[in-house]
């Protein structure tokens, strides 16, 4: 007996889609430790560990008087570097940082010349905004953790439900 397809939500499609793009780009070291979707881009006690997290933040809408809507979802694409010895004044460590910055915006920046695969009929374009370069949080717990915003928007009929 086969299983019904599971409905997705735009949402969760647009952090899917972006994870699978990050997964196929040649970031070499960057990706050693994966690539995760998951609610918050650290553990549930609070910790991190190294890796690269796509998580959801919050969409906006811009209301129309058409019948139709343009909601902005966006997907934060958190990076954590493993644990540094974070001296403030450490070049090396930092220029390393955003080398890993660098990457991933060249990684991510094809993107708003086309939709996102796998999200075309819900996505009209993608726009990637910077985030935090340093999480004060987290250098205090000895990592060095970066993000950036992939911002995918869309038109959506008012009254329609999720495509599958």
């Amino acid at each position: 007996m086969t299983q019904p397809t599971r409905k997705l939500s735009r949402h969760f499609r647009i952090l899917k889609a972006t994870a699978d793009w990050i997964k196929v780009q040649p970031l070499g070291d960057i990706l050693d430790s994966g690539v995760t979707i998951q609610k918050l881009p650290f553990r549930r006690n609070l910790t991190y560990a190294p890796g690269i997290y796509v998580t959801p933040t919050p969409e906006s809408i811009a209301n129309r008087n058409s019948g139709a809507d343009w909601i902005t979802y966006r997907a934060a694409v958190t990076c954590v570097s493993a644990p540094t010895n974070q001296n403030l004044t450490d070049e090396d460590q930092l220029n390393t940082h955003l080398l890993i910055r660098e990457s991933l915006y060249d990684a991510l920046l094809p993107l708003t010349d086309e939709a996102l695969p796998g999200c075309s009929d819900i996505v009209a374009t993608v726009t990637i905004e910077p985030g935090a370069i340093f999480d004060v949080s987290a250098f205090n717990a000895g990592y060095d953790v970066q993000q950036i915003i992939v911002a995918c928007t869309g038109t959506k009929l008012r009254g329609t439900q999720n495509a599958a």
